[in-house]
């Protein structure tokens, strides 16, 4: 059965244009069918200092994986495309980064994973990018809109 995916892809190292679309490559590859991608913005990083800045997106998908299968798939594209394994738990800059922002509305909590994506709500370059693919778009847990996460933060 087909489920609704929101991804929040960021690349600040190297050729970040190249990177995003060889990211939607993989997914479209071993996850499933991409259906929209939002406008790429550039952000300043979130959490810790650096020059660089993000190229971010989110995309829509549909995908038959299960979440738990889709993770391990999204790690390892991840991997693919050159990510380095974290050395420490501080935010660092990175070639890609993918997260799930949303799986078919539903809420996973585990060590590994929390969908809705735990930080998703204090994030502009996740939100403004999801009401570009999806301005009604609610959050399952919070029960907020994006234009109400939005404002919290503006």
């Amino acid at each position: 059965m087909q489920k609704k995916v929101y991804l929040s892809l960021g690349s600040n190292l190297g050729d970040k244009s190249k990177n995003l679309e060889l990211a939607y490559r993989q997914l479209r590859s071993d996850v499933g069918t991409i259906v929209k991608i939002s406008k790429i913005i550039e952000t300043e990083p979130w959490g810790y200092e650096s020059d660089e800045l993000f190229f971010n997106v989110v995309i829509e998908m549909n995908t038959t994986l299960s979440l738990v299968h889709l993770f391990k798939k999204i790690k390892e594209i991840e991997q693919r495309l050159g990510r380095s394994e974290k050395i420490s738990s501080a935010y660092e800059d990175r070639i890609i980064d993918i997260d799930i922002i949303d799986y078919n509305s539903e809420r996973w909590i585990d060590d590994d994973l929390i969908v809705p994506h735990a930080k998703m709500h204090l994030r502009l370059f996740v939100l403004i990018p999801l009401f570009e693919l999806n301005a009604n778009w609610q959050h399952p847990a919070l029960n907020l809109s994006i234009n109400e996460m939005k404002a919290k933060l503006l």
